[in-house]
């Protein structure tokens, strides 16, 4: 038997509430899906592909930044400035300055 999509609606709401988290609905699953994924390294490419949207910034729109990540990117940054030493970071990023 095939199963309608008003069908699923009603069953996931009757499921979701039954179980106690009335609020959760399943569009909300795939953001944390896919934001779970990028976490884990998942290249933003492959999630578009997997999502199946033809926008990388459509498949963005659903991920949810680990700030613990960017706090640590952040960190690693810094510290590989500071390794430069002042003048030999200026000398370095100069190279990328446009004249």
């Amino acid at each position: 038997m095939a199963v309608s999509p008003p069908m699923l609606a009603t069953s996931w709401s009757e499921l979701v509430s039954r179980l106690g988290y009335p609020a959760l609905v399943r569009h909300g699953l795939r953001h944390t899906a896919f934001t779970w994924m990028a976490d884990s390294g998942v290249q933003l490419y492959v999630l578009q592909r997997v999502a199946g949207h033809h926008d990388p910034a459509a498949t963005a729109r659903y991920l949810y930044p680990d700030h613990g990540a960017v706090r640590d990117a952040g960190g690693a940054f810094s510290a590989w400035w500071d390794s430069m030493g002042t003048r030999s970071s200026v000398q370095a990023a100069s190279r990328f300055l446009v004249p």
